[in-house]
């Protein structure tokens, strides 16, 4: 269904259409228009670089249409993309950071108060807004307004002009909510943002690898492929007719490139064999080939693992894919691309992604390997360096973690969440001042986080600093009045001072607050009577 912004904004009926789903289009009507991201670093003059390729969003489709839209309620902006080809739902993945989020309700005018302009005020920074419901091509946007605090942990003030010509302010609001403001009433309504169940979230694609094992088809097992040089990986099938048609243009392509490439075949016939075979002795193929297994084609070609043949992946060096192909290959295309291989240099960033994405699907030590190789390409970065630290933590070595996030912080003191892991690992190596050091500089830069607080209230009372330790866990209290960790760690220093009746009110707070908190409720029932 489409709304008409233009109706809306009149306050006429918005008219209504429905839209056919199917995106049968393959084409393009201008030219591939492919999206772009711009990054703007801190400096002393406006900067702005291309890095859509470098974050993942240059996707080779017709882009039309970008919005950004908190899909999963969780305070930060995701982006949905629209293209000719089909939608794409990137979820913002950075550091979390303090945000406000306003709804306007008009009453003098239209509901949604579309045109009002508002300014929100946290210490000296003021930001401006309106509100629209339209913005870029054929998009729709929220009409509910975002604004990034950093630090703030309050906002000061909110200014609304309303379309009615009425201007009002509301004064010392919360930040991480919904502040919800209507025309007319000096109330503001906070209710946190909705989010999506955990279950809801989408389930972790299988881990793709093309050094996956698969059956030879001459018997045994082993990889298809290696790393280390180029690969071709070309599944077909005995009775598909587009692949008997390039089968030997692979294998005129194997005897060319076949001393600096890899090709490999891959049946996806996986009970007739004799049939497989025949058509391997009859084009004379002599590059290897396997027998597809369920897994092999679910990593590859996702969902069901259905696949139309012939299709053909072609990796660099470096194991990153470059072309696929769901057609048959052009002997002149496919030797174009091999040889381009052959005098491209390392890059650091291609290096740093595959990194990032072994690091996601929790395979630590060759998420590390692809970080040493960016950082022998060139010098390490802040954001390097915590990856590799958060991918030892991953298989429990807490002192090369430690080791990795103070390269992080020594190259920018003010990375935060580099400092909370530095913390972390410093209090597991029973360093518990360096930890409070290091939770104490994170706090500088992100505000009263409460689990930072919790962090910095335990490595004082691992000291034996009750009243620091009181101090920081009530701090996390008032950020945060559910933070049960800070009412039980409290409770702990209190058991510890003999303050046995407050320690018994601190966890009665705790299941008031969240009756389902286990480990408050088995203190409370051991306290002394």
């Amino acid at each position: 269904m489409v709304a008409d912004a233009k109706a809306v904004e009149s306050g006429r009926v918005a008219r209504k259409e429905f839209v056919a789903t199917e995106r049968s289009f393959r084409g393009s009507w201008s030219g591939y228009e492919r999206d772009k991201f711009f990054y703007n670093p801190d400096g002393h003059w406006p900067a702005f670089f291309d890095a859509g390729y470098v974050e993942g969003l240059d996707f080779d489709d017709d882009g039309r249409a970008a919005v950004p839209v908190d899909i999963d309620g969780d305070g930060d902006l995701d982006l949905a993309l629209l293209s000719l080809q089909g939608l794409h739902l990137m979820e913002n993945q950075s550091e979390k950071r303090h945000f406000a989020r306003v709804r306007l309700t008009a009453t003098r005018t239209q509901a949604l108060a579309i045109g009002a302009k508002l300014k929100l005020r946290t210490g000296d920074i003021t930001q401006q807004e309106y509100v629209r419901v339209t913005d870029g091509f054929l998009s729709q946007v929220p009409s509910d307004l975002h604004f990034g605090l950093a630090a703030a942990t309050r906002i000061d003030s909110i200014a609304v002009e309303w379309p009615s010509g009425k201007t009002e302010e509301w004064k010392d609001l919360p930040a991480d909510c919904l502040v919800h403001l209507t025309e007319g009433s000096p109330e503001a309504a906070t209710p946190a943002l909705p989010k999506w169940p955990e279950a809801s979230r989408p389930k972790q694609a299988p881990a793709f690898s093309y050094e996956s094992t698969a059956s030879r088809l001459e018997g045994g097992s082993g990889p298809i492929a290696a790393k280390g040089t180029p690969a071709v990986v070309n599944f077909w099938g005995p009775d598909c007719g587009p692949c008997k048609q390039e089968l030997p243009r692979l294998e005129a392509l194997y005897v060319k490139y076949g001393s600096e490439a890899q090709f490999i075949g891959v049946s996806v016939e996986q009970k007739d064999l004799e049939a497989v075979k025949g058509v391997v002795k009859g084009f004379g193929l002599t590059y290897p080939q396997f027998i597809a297994t369920d897994s092999l084609m679910l990593s590859f070609f996702g969902a069901d693992g259905g696949a139309a043949i012939p299709a053909t992946f072609v990796f660099d060096a470096s194991g990153r894919m470059r072309r696929a192909f769901m057609r048959t290959v052009d002997s002149g295309e496919l030797g174009a691309l091999l040889e381009s291989f052959r005098n491209e240099g390392v890059f650091a960033a291609d290096l740093e992604l595959r990194g990032q994405e072994c690091l996601l699907q929790q395979r630590y030590p060759e998420a590390i390997s692809w970080f040493e190789k960016a950082n022998a390409a060139q010098s390490g970065t802040t954001m390097r360096y915590l990856s590799i630290g958060l991918a030892w933590l991953g298989i429990g070595d807490a002192e090369k973690a430690a080791d990795a996030f103070e390269k992080s912080v020594n190259l920018d003191r003010s990375n935060a969440q580099a400092q909370v892991n530095l913390g972390t690992s410093w209090f597991k190596l029973g360093r518990p001042q360096d930890a409070v050091e290091c939770f104490e500089a994170a706090l500088a830069v992100r505000g009263e986080d409460p689990d930072t607080l919790v962090n910095l209230g335990n490595a004082n009372a691992s000291l034996k600093r009750f009243p620091q330790a009181l101090a920081a866990f009530d701090r996390a209290v008032a950020a945060d009045p559910k933070c049960i960790p800070a009412m039980t760690g409290k409770a702990k220093v209190q058991v510890l001072r003999g303050e046995v009746a407050e320690a018994r009110k601190t966890l009665e707070s705790a299941l008031e607050a969240d009756p389902s908190a286990a480990e408050a409720r088995g203190l409370l029932q051991n306290l002394p009577k």
